[in-house]
This record gives C-alpha cells, structure tokens and sequence, in this order.
C-alpha cells in the first residue's frame, strides 16, 4: 500500500522504472550522486518504483545493490501504482510535497535531474 510508504508531512521524489529501461536507469544512476545533498537540503526521500514484472524482479536487487542505490526500492510488478498515478510509460518521475502530487516528468535526458533539483527547491 502505497500511502502507508509516505508520510504527508514529508516530500518525496518517486521515480518508475524498470531494469530493461536503459533512460530509467541512466536517471536514478545520475539523481544517486546528488541524492545526499538533496536529502540533507531538501529533506526528500526518493522510492525508486519498478515496475518489473515477476519473471525480471530477481534482476532488481542485483542491479540496485551493484550500483549501490540509497533509494528505498518497492515493486509495482502487476503495474497498479503505476495505473493509478495514470503512468503511460517509463521512466516517470514525480515529486510530492505534503501528500501532493506537485511536479511530474515524463522520459529522460541528460540533466532532467537539474530540473528536478531547481523542483524541489522551489518547495523550500
């Protein structure tokens, strides 16, 4: 359930990918060396949703722990969150602010996590 991961007083950058979306990948490996100063300035947390089905989840760990990801990780395999986010493809990222959704991304290219960061700024 997914309101019971987040607390309404908090913000969140929540990001759907899986591990055969090179985009998706290639987002959160660039977000992992300014995820630190986000959390310390922002006070962010950022739930990496995949959205693998069963015959790829065992992949997820694997490649998660090999690029050493402090995001906290869930699983969406039959794609229900994603749905109810009205999600159409990956990667889709979106920060909520206070139980809000407040910023949604669609897709990736390199510097999007700038975007993100000048996002969640906005917010302080």
């Amino acid at each position: 359930n997914f309101k019971e991961l987040i607390n309404p007083e908090k913000t969140y950058v929540v990001s759907f990918w899986a591990t055969w979306c090179v985009p998706c990948k290639k987002e959160l490996n660039n977000i992992k060396d300014l995820y630190p100063e986000w959390v310390k300035n922002f006070n962010v947390e950022l739930i990496a949703v995949s959205t693998d089905d069963s015959r790829n989840k065992a992949k997820i760990k694997t490649y998660t722990s090999a690029e050493n990801w402090a995001y906290r990780v869930v699983l969406d395999q039959n794609q229900d969150l994603m749905k109810a986010f009205g999600v159409q493809q990956i990667p889709f990222t979106m920060i909520i602010n206070k139980g809000k959704v407040v910023y949604t991304h669609n897709s990736y290219q390199e510097g999007d996590e700038y975007e993100l960061e000048n996002q969640l700024n906005s917010l302080k």
